[in-house]
């Protein structure tokens, strides 16, 4: 209150004491006010910053399990087609040791294609335990 009477005093304006007090309450009120309105724009600002902060961990979360995923089916993937390659590596090579070890011949007397181990000499009109066919 001192302070609005001096104000007033400087600029030469005459005031009574109960108009002094009004505006000096006013002036107090306007002072609360605008430190209130500062201490929201500190609070909505650092609220805005842990808000970012938490999208960007959010988003470097998902980003990080997505990539996981990723990685797990990548390795499924390598698994599946390296059993593949391996099945399909062993056919073949079943394959070359069926041509190694047996020949396919014509019997004239039954018109039948029978298979001769070159190995045993024993002769065979049908080898169950080969799953891969021998085409001569």
């Amino acid at each position: 209150m001192k302070d609005v009477l001096r104000r007033a005093d400087e600029r030469q304006i005459e005031m009574e004491f109960p108009e002094a007090t009004y505006l000096a309450e006013k002036e107090v009120i306007h002072m609360i006010g605008e430190e209130e309105r500062e201490r929201a724009k500190e609070d909505m600002k650092k609220d805005l910053i842990k808000m970012d902060k938490l999208k960007k961990n959010v988003k470097a979360d998902r980003y990080s399990k997505e990539n996981k995923h990723h990685q797990r089916k990548l390795k499924y993937a390598i698994n599946v087609i390296s059993a593949a390659v391996r099945r399909w590596k062993a056919v073949k090579k079943l394959q070359q040791m069926c041509y190694e070890t047996y020949e396919k011949l014509f019997d004239a007397n039954s018109h039948e294609f029978y298979y001769r181990n070159s190995r045993t000499v024993c002769q065979f009109f049908r080898i169950a335990f080969i799953t891969v066919t021998i085409n001569n």
